[in-house]
């Protein structure tokens, strides 16, 4: 067993969970997010210019937790797929598309939006100007916010999350109830897509079964750093 991929696996972990807390709980307080998004699209361009290079840093971490999770996805198959686990090599596939989707969900924020916000609040804008910036916003919110983001993304991580803890299950590497409650939030997560149809409370089901697996990922994390620091092998029940 390569300890050391164990190590940087856990640290990999403990890293996604914060860039996801660290940068959500910023847009929350400056930018009022995701709740911003129900404003008329003026409001949400001028908070957009007026949180500046700090808000678009927490864009910033919320993209590149996409790529540490594509990166941790292949690590841990690289760690529990000793096997040839297909099942884990299917969840890995949707791992890998879960942190491309994020990646590609959040990073407009970064460019895309600057662009538009720019042109929105430019004293010298005009109407029909205006009315196009605030299309095209619509256009990527609904394309790369919802269809890729909210509806990719969440069945990808979903079934990522599934396939990892049934895996974890059959191993001694944490204690069981983890994994139990990690098919929990991944199921959680799953419910999530179901928003768009009117079931209102998809929303506040995923977003706490997205922060339970924050925190067990914290957990499982430190479980792996810890177990890394001695001999020890991948057993399967």
């Amino acid at each position: 067993m390569n300890t050391r991929l164990v190590k940087v696996s856990g640290w990999f972990m403990v890293l996604f969970s914060l860039f996801i807390a660290g940068s959500w709980t910023g847009l929350i307080a400056t930018f009022d997010y995701p709740d911003v998004l129900r404003y008329d699209v003026g409001v949400v361009l001028q908070k957009y210019n007026d949180g500046g290079a700090v808000l678009r840093l927490y864009w910033v971490g919320m993209s590149l937790s996409g790529f540490v999770l594509l990166a941790l996805s292949v690590m841990l198959y690289r760690i529990l797929g000793q096997k040839k686990n297909t099942l884990l090599l299917v969840g890995t596939v949707f791992g890998v598309a879960a942190g491309l989707f994020n990646a590609l969900g959040f990073i407009r924020w970064v460019f895309v939006t600057k662009l538009l916000a720019d042109l929105y609040t430019s004293p010298n804008v005009s109407a029909a100007t205006k009315d196009a910036v605030a299309v095209n916003f619509q256009v990527l919110n609904s394309y790369f916010g919802v269809s890729v983001g909210e509806t990719l993304g969440y069945i990808s991580m979903s079934i990522w999350i599934i396939i990892l803890c049934i895996t974890l299950l059959q191993t001694s590497l944490t204690h069981r109830i983890i994994p139990i409650l990690g098919i929990a939030s991944g199921v959680g997560t799953f419910i999530g897509i179901f928003e768009w149809i009117g079931f209102e409370a998809a929303a506040q089901i995923n977003a706490y079964s997205v922060q339970l697996w924050l925190v067990l990922l914290i957990v499982i994390g430190f479980h792996f750093i810890i177990k890394s620091n001695n001999h020890f092998t991948v057993r399967f029940s």
